[in-house]
């Protein structure tokens, strides 16, 4: 019953909407995906980097509330992620290259983040939201930059570097980004 009511009250809310307001919505939505496909594409990074500062601009020109503004963006974001994520992870497990020890391993402090995050959300002011994205922005450039400097004095890095038992260095160099950093020997 309450979940009628839900749907009821979400009808009612749609259905009071001028069409105007959502056909601008959706326009809106429209250019801001492409500002963000832009970007991605551009910089080579993905989208979830860029789409969180344009969305935010996006809804600052729609009017919408600065206390809300923030949490919607990363909100949405993390929305997108969703089947973006659903769909590489069918698409690797079809050509066997999911690793399940790297799964098994990180299923559940990822679910416990899960868990963080949405408590984190519920309580948190908008303001929290800036800083938190602020801060994990500054985060990834830095990682970008020390990964790019262990690139440019690459011949240094392999000389030094330590292969494990288990890996082949062809093997090593399939993994991702965050694993080459993760990998990588600290630049001088």
């Amino acid at each position: 019953m309450s979940a009628q009511v839900t749907l009821a009250n979400l009808y009612d809310a749609v259905s009071s909407t001028p069409v105007a307001n959502l056909l601008l919505l959706a326009v809106a939505l429209l250019i801001a995906g492409a500002v963000v496909g832009f970007l991605a594409g551009l910089f080579g990074i993905g989208g979830g980097t860029v789409i969180v500062p344009v969305l935010y601009e996006a809804f600052g020109w729609l009017s919408v509330p600065d206390e809300v503004r923030m949490p919607l963006c990363i909100g949405t974001s993390l929305a997108v992620i969703i089947p973006t994520s659903l769909s590489s992870f069918a698409t690797h497990w079809k050509r066997g290259a999911v690793d399940l020890q790297i799964l098994k391993a990180w299923l559940m402090p990822v679910i416990a983040g899960v868990f963080v995050g949405i408590a984190w959300a519920h309580y948190a002011s908008s303001d929290s939201f800036k800083v938190a994205f602020v801060t994990i922005a500054l985060l990834t450039a830095a990682r970008l930059t020390w990964a790019a400097c262990c690139r440019a004095s690459a011949q240094t890095c392999r000389a030094d570097r330590k292969w494990p038992a288990t890996a082949s260095r062809s093997a090593h160099l399939r993994r991702s980004s965050a694993s080459v950093v993760a990998w990588s020997p600290i630049c001088s």
